[in-house]
């Protein structure tokens, strides 16, 4: 998907959208892509960065757009 394009950022947000339907409040989501690991909070919309290899923007973009918190932890 390219979240550069309207058409694209929709799909990447239904997709997000979908994939946090399975994951229960404060489970975690691993993004083997850039070894990253987001801890869920359904109920206030904040997504925390738990463990990250290599920064992974596009993500934390689709995120932003679905009206989530990204924190990132130092």
């Amino acid at each position: 998907m390219d979240i550069n394009t309207s058409q694209g950022m929709k799909d990447a947000i239904a997709w997000t959208e979908n994939l946090f339907k399975m994951i229960k409040d404060g489970g975690t989501w691993a993004v083997p892509r850039s070894t990253t690991i987001y801890q869920l909070d359904k109920v206030n919309k904040k997504a925390t960065v738990i463990h990250q290899r290599k920064p992974d923007t596009s993500i934390d973009a689709v995120l932003k757009a679905m009206g989530w918190e990204v924190i990132h932890k130092k």
